[in-house]
């Protein structure tokens, strides 16, 4: 295919996984691309892995760490000397050294995803901009925790949220000449995401939800990045495609709950109210030939599905039930619990966290059961972050698994 013949692209990041995997199709594609990494010894291999599909000449590789304003413009200037122009810019860096509660993660850790996954991004496309004057396109790599942070990776969502915007920001200011898109990758199988798919309770729940029954590998985002930065989208800017996973959505969820869909067809899941007009939503689970997930309103439902929702809330009753009841067996009333020194205070070892509540404040706590003890307590979240961070992380994991798609990612 020749989709991007005689284009120029950039592509940072693109030694290895995703990155590589773009590249590859875009000199597959006809591109002339320069290939970019930190390490001089990474972009040399990338660059022989690239000969056996491109011709000689098309391709070059520059060193850069794109956090460092000299390696960005050396990136930049190499390339246009090499090729005279540039056509297209792929922004696929990112960086995420934490894991674990949001509010654990240190102000150097924090600053470094700010300064790698949202600063550089915009600083490039400055820098690329003048060397577009007959135009261009422009692609960030984002992620779906741009659009549901997950867990345990909140500051990394967080900048990754932030790239949507930025390129809703720059499709507007950039048109018409320059189109500016996004995509947000699921879970993709590479080293960066290592934390995920080697979780095996994270990875057996996350693969039950994916109809193609596995994680997404490099290669099956690259073809899209090309296809955005070639011509045949050249009516397509400020868009943000999702891959890979199910019942997502960029916008506010709609319902398609089937009208012949009967009580024994449903599994009502979860419940919430929608900001803009205050009513309930119900997250139906659908059987038969209708299977799936999907957001239903509660007349819609209740007129569909009555009993589906009687069940669910049947189960509800019995939930806040058995709350009630494991906390009537706690060793002492509320009031005198609040006169006693609580389990971290009196040497007790934590065993496992139970569950989660806020305070009236908004102070997170959490349900902790101890060792050789059959004593609960809630503790705060913050004391428990410093005193058993491990268990916080597996409470945290193991409430990720069991949410439902639309609500996890």
């Amino acid at each position: 295919m020749s989709r991007l013949l005689n284009k120029v692209a950039v592509v940072t990041a693109s030694t290895e996984g995703i990155g590589f995997a773009i590249a590859k199709q875009l000199c597959e594609d006809g591109a002339k691309v320069a290939v970019s990494s930190r390490k001089e010894s990474n972009v040399n291999n990338a660059l022989k892995k690239l000969e056996k599909f491109v011709d000689g000449g098309t391709c070059i590789g520059v060193p850069c760490h794109v956090g460092k304003t000299s390696d960005r413009v050396s990136l930049i200037d190499k390339t246009v000397q090499q090729f005279g122009k540039i056509d297209i810019l792929v922004s696929n860096a990112a960086v995420n050294p934490t894991f674990g509660p949001l509010l654990n993660t240190d102000e150097n850790s924090f600053e470094k995803m700010l300064d790698i996954n949202i600063k550089s991004a915009f600083m490039l496309v400055k820098e690329v901009f003048p060397h577009m004057n007959n135009g261009g396109a422009i692609c960030f790599v984002s992620s779906i925790a741009g659009f549901h942070p997950l867990p345990l990776i909140g500051a990394y969502s967080v900048t990754k949220t932030a790239l949507l915007g930025l390129t809703k920001a720059l499709a507007s200011e950039l048109a018409p000449s320059i189109r500016v898109n996004c995509i947000a990758p699921g879970i993709i199988d590479t080293k960066f995401s290592t934390a995920l798919t080697t979780n095996e309770l994270v990875s057996s729940q996350a693969l039950s939800q994916i109809p193609i029954g596995r994680f997404g590998q490099p290669e099956d985002c690259a073809p899209l990045v090309s296809f955005l930065c070639s011509d045949e989208a050249r009516y397509i800017t400020g868009e943000t495609v999702i891959l890979h996973l199910p019942a997502m959505s960029t916008s506010e969820p709609q319902s398609s709950m089937p009208d012949a869909a009967k009580d024994a067809d449903c599994i009502v899941e979860r419940v919430r109210r929608t900001a803009a007009d205050g009513q309930r939503q119900f997250l139906v689970r659908l059987g038969g030939s209708a299977a799936g997930s999907d957001w239903v309103s509660e007349a819609e439902l209740l007129n569909s599905a009555p009993a589906a929702v009687e069940a669910f809330l049947a189960r509800r009753r019995a939930n806040r039930a058995k709350a009630e009841s494991v906390a009537k067996k706690r060793p002492a009333p509320r009031r005198q619990q609040q006169q006693q020194k609580r389990g971290f205070e009196r040497g007790l070892q934590p065993e496992r966290v139970l569950g989660s509540t806020h305070r009236q404040g908004g102070e997170l706590m959490l349900l902790m059961k101890w060792k050789d003890s059959s004593e609960l307590d809630l503790v705060p979240a913050r004391q428990a972050n410093v005193k058993c961070p491990e268990l916080v992380i597996d409470f945290h994991a193991k409430r990720f698994a069991q949410m439902a798609p639309t609500d996890r990612i």
